[in-house]
């Protein structure tokens, strides 16, 4: 039996987006992920009913996903929660039901990570405000960014991968059709920091995870041991001077600071262009972000296997 490392709860949007992108075997392979890694997986009975779908994808994800029922009363105790905060317009019922999940899986086991799969930005602040630090939440193309960097089956890094950058044009195309309804520059930044985010951490998981595997995965001991060198990659990716000793630190990883730092540019000018009402230009760049993006991917995935 595997371990029980993580959870993730499910927004609809992750489904929605699949059979958008057809994705083929997707249930299949997030089922031999969550063998592989010790996942596993919830969504709320009236998130599910959400999705637009035949039974047989149901009836399939029924299987591979647990399906909780949320009450009206659980999902108003939310909504107490949030007005203590004053927050007058939350996110709505659905959405909601799976923050309560997400606070059920913190009372049977707070020692686990647990993950918020969505990209509904309303939803990620008001989980933010009740649960910062205790769930975290990750973008649709962030969470198939990490069960590819960490799956050991081969295909599945391969399918993963595709999947990420299909995942990521449809999610970035869908936002910047709806910017001038929505503005779309803070939810952009947002998911791209997610996927840079996800790709240093696991280059620091994994070294935790060698170093004592009996432990978890738990990305807080990699970043202390190597907040020195955190601390410099930062200051080199904003153009800070730095003294020879402090770049001597970073030189391994100057390939995987410059693509960052290029992709971080290719976002500002693209929020530019966002705010100019330019769509074209702003697709132009994102994909071009996009691209370095994958680049810094293939560079981390060099890393680790250094590491291994």
């Amino acid at each position: 039996m595997p371990r029980k490392f993580e959870k993730f709860v499910f927004d609809a949007n992750f489904f929605i987006c699949m059979l958008q992108i057809k994705a083929r075997k997707i249930l299949d392979n997030l089922n031999i992920v969550a063998q592989d890694l010790g996942y596993q997986y919830f969504i709320s009975e009236v998130v599910l009913n959400e999705i637009k779908a035949p039974h047989t994808f149901k009836d399939k994800l029924r299987t591979i996903v647990n399906v909780e029922k949320v009450s009206l009363n659980e999902i108003n105790d939310i909504k107490n929660d949030l007005s203590d905060y004053n927050i007058r317009f939350p996110a709505q019922d659905p959405d909601l039901s799976l923050v309560y999940i997400g606070k059920k899986l913190l009372e049977r086991d707070d020692t686990l990570l647990t993950h918020l799969v969505t990209d509904d930005f309303k939803l990620v602040k008001n989980t933010g405000l009740l649960y910062k630090g205790k769930i975290n939440s990750l973008s649709l193309s962030s969470f198939i960014l990490k069960l590819q960097k960490l799956t050991t089956n081969s295909k599945m890094r391969k399918y993963f991968n595709n999947l990420w950058k299909r995942s990521l044009n449809y999610t970035l195309s869908y936002m910047i059709e709806r910017s001038k309804i929505y503005p779309a520059e803070q939810k952009i930044t947002w998911i791209i920091e997610k996927a840079v985010a996800v790709t240093e951490n696991s280059i620091l998981t994994r070294d935790v995870e060698l170093e004592n595997p009996n432990i978890g995965v738990r990305f807080e001991v990699g970043a202390f041991k190597y907040v020195e060198e955190i601390n410099i990659a930062e200051k080199y990716i904003t153009n800070q001077n730095l003294p020879q000793s402090e770049e001597e630190m970073i030189v391994g990883i100057i390939k995987f600071l410059e693509n960052l730092k290029i992709s971080r540019e290719y976002v500002t000018r693209a929020r530019e262009a966002i705010i100019k009402s330019e769509t074209k230009e702003a697709v132009k760049f994102l994909k071009k972000g996009n691209g370095f993006l994958t680049s810094l991917l293939q560079v981390a995935a060099g890393q680790l296997s250094k590491i291994k």
